[in-house]
């Protein structure tokens, strides 16, 4: 039985981020023996998405203090609204802004200019309801002022956050920009409570305050520029790659788990646990489960930035284009996901896994192999595109034919095992876990049918898994060709029968 060949520089590479492989002496198939221990080791990615982002939200916050104590620093009594004694709100209205800052540059800029306007809005309402609560007081005893603003701040506050409600749940527009109500709603309180005893010229003094809150405002828009992750399409890009690494790492433990017959620790167990028994596989279908929630997030907000900080091979290309690309291969993400979940559900609905006959098994290490190199090769031709270097189409429709080839195989060795088992695929009895005998009531032709459907079931999703890594792939290369004259001619050539009704069903999958 032919094992992985070693020296693929992508097989390389995939190793260094997997599990220890190891080869058993008994199948030559790789076995990753942190599956056997459902260590959650072997699912670390390159690169952790959350040390990032915490790294950019520090450097923001660092920015601005830095940006204010300018004004503590070099104190100045004229004009009042840079004086040292002002500076906090200066200070609050910057981290407010900056603090809507998100995954892109324009999801930061959207939510950062949500909040400015809310800022802004906020604090004109609570000077003129001041003004206001002055004006009356004049007619009557000094504390007039305080009662009205003891009636008029909780109902006017209770109306806001009814209406903010109210609005988001009928209209999109609102529910996208909802900060400005809810940032609004806290301005004015806190300048309407903080004049409340300001006596003099409220006028001249509102203005200083909407001074120091714009100068806040202004001062967090110049940090998000510079300290921004990037552009939408930027981050799409280099989480696409990351994507499609780990998508090669996790069908590597799915299958080879099954193939060696390693189960899985039940979503039962993990759920009354509180997950504190977890395996590298949930954990690496999660991640990507997270990062391909995260790109179709991001992907709108594409349309508010510059088309300079985009990548390269990217800026010249319509933006609908990119789009409508990048949420395909987000789609194709999902499709593979749910052929990996199924495969997963095999090895967590029986406590012993029955063993697949040695030469189905083998036929299916290599179209493990085939799928995973083609999935490295998709992301190593997108981080090419990324470095203004893309490859040409013409090796990419060799490695999808190489995919095909192995699902050819895959389906003699099906046919093979069969004739040689009477209709049966597997060489040992499996059993069920204990929940799902439970649940079908110790019925033994079901419990039976339950492990013998498991062969067939098996090659089905090999096969499926299989055709959805090739499309996967195949739309990476459309999208690393974009910008090029080579990309019709990845659309034209391929022979592998695209589904285009996929395309009606974006909607479904990113719901």
């Amino acid at each position: 039985m032919r094992p992985f060949r070693s020296q693929n520089a992508h097989r390389a590479a995939l190793q260094e981020s997997a599990a220890t492989d190891e080869e058993s002496p008994t199948t030559g198939v790789v076995a990753f023996t942190k599956d056997d221990s459902n260590s959650s080791s072997s699912a670390r990615p390159h690169r952790s998405c959350g040390v990032g982002s915490a790294a950019w939200a520090g450097i923001r916050a660092a920015s601005i203090s830095a940006l204010v104590c300018v004004f503590v620093a070099f104190p100045m009594d004229q004009p009042p609204f840079l004086s040292s004694k002002e500076s906090a709100w200066i200070f609050i209205s910057a981290m407010v802004v900056a603090s809507a800052a998100g995954d892109c540059l324009g999801q930061a800029l959207l939510k950062g200019v949500d909040r400015a306007i809310g800022t802004l809005a906020g604090a004109a309402v609570g000077i003129a309801m001041n003004l206001f609560c002055h004006a009356i007081s004049l007619l009557g005893p000094q504390s007039l002022r305080r009662y009205l603003t003891a009636i008029l701040l909780p109902l006017i506050t209770g109306f806001a956050f009814f209406l903010n409600v109210h609005l988001t749940q009928r209209f999109n527009f609102f529910k996208v920009h909802q900060y400005v109500f809810q940032i609004g709603i806290i301005t004015m309180g806190m300048i309407w409570i903080s004049l409340i005893d300001s006596e003099g010229d409220l006028y001249q003094t509102g203005v200083t305050r909407t001074t120091q809150i714009a100068i806040g405002v202004s001062l967090a828009f110049i940090v998000l520029l510079l300290c921004s992750p990037g552009s939408a399409l930027s981050v799409m890009h280099s989480d696409l790659v990351e994507i499609a690494r780990m998508q090669a790492q996790l069908i590597q433990q799915v299958f080879c788990a099954r193939i060696h017959a390693s189960p899985r620790v039940s979503l039962t167990q993990h759920h009354l646990s509180g997950f504190e028994v977890d395996d590298d596989i949930r954990l690496s279908y999660k991640r990507v489960r997270d990062l391909a929630s995260k790109l179709r997030s991001l992907l709108p907000f594409a349309a508010w930035e510059p088309r300079c900080l985009n990548p390269r091979y990217l800026r010249f290309v319509e933006l609908v284009t990119v789009s409508n690309r990048g949420r395909l291969v987000l789609a194709r993400v999902t499709r593979l996901n749910a052929t990996l979940l199924a495969m997963d559900a095999q090895l967590r609905s029986l406590v012993t896994l029955p063993q697949i006959d040695p030469l189905l098994a083998a036929a299916a290490t290599d179209l493990v192999q085939a799928v995973a190199e083609l999935l490295l090769d998709g992301a190593d031709r997108l981080q090419d595109a990324g470095m203004s270097a893309p490859r040409g189409p013409q090796n990419a429709h060799d490695a999808m034919k190489r995919v095909v080839a192995s699902l050819s195989a895959l389906e003699r060795a099906a046919q093979a095992t069969e004739d040689l088992h009477a209709g049966s695929m597997l060489i040992s009895e499996g059993e069920v876990a204990d929940h799902l005998t439970e649940l079908l009531g110790g019925e033994s032709l079901l419990l039976h049918a339950y492990v013998a459907r498991q062969g067939p079931a098996f090659v089905f999703l090999c096969l499926q898994m299989g055709l959805q890594a090739t499309l996967l792939f195949k739309d990476m290369v459309g999208l690393a060709q974009l910008g090029s004259d080579m990309s019709s001619e990845v659309d034209s050539d391929s022979n592998l029968g695209d589904n285009h009704s996929d395309g009606a069903s974006l909607g479904e999958e990113q719901s």
